[in-house]
């Protein structure tokens, strides 16, 4: 008869199912450590897609402002170039007017001084005044 060791048997079972187990808690091991860095991986890329957006919207509204600064800008300097150019135009308004009493001035003085008339003498005075 064959007479069959259990105790051998006992242990050839118990260490290949330990073997077992300790091989597919390895391989379950690496697979859970290769789905977690897989994960941080995704949720680094969407940081930063997150960052990336964040930045590119709070440029955009540095533009905005910035274009907007410069359109308040240049309204500001419209301004002043009108009000310069009616203060210019004033000024040549009174150099003109100035000129023209001196001269209506300078040719009453002239018929005066020709006539002695008492009319050239009141348009004189009038116009030297």
């Amino acid at each position: 008869m064959n007479k069959t060791n259990y105790l051998k048997l006992f242990f050839t079972i118990f260490f290949s199912v330990t073997l077992a187990v300790l091989a597919s808690g390895t391989i379950f091991k690496y697979w859970f450590a290769h789905e977690a860095s897989m994960l941080v991986q995704q949720a680094t890329k969407s940081i930063e897609a997150a960052e990336e957006e964040i930045n590119f919207k709070k440029l955009i509204q540095h533009h905005i402002a910035e274009q907007k600064r410069i359109r308040l800008l240049s309204v500001e300097n419209a301004k002043k170039e009108e009000q310069k150019r009616g203060e210019m135009a004033e000024r040549v308004r009174e150099v003109r007017t100035d000129q023209t009493q001196q001269e209506n001035c300078l040719f009453w003085e002239e018929k005066y001084s020709k006539t002695q008339g008492s009319y050239e003498k009141q348009m004189m005075s009038d116009a030297c005044e």
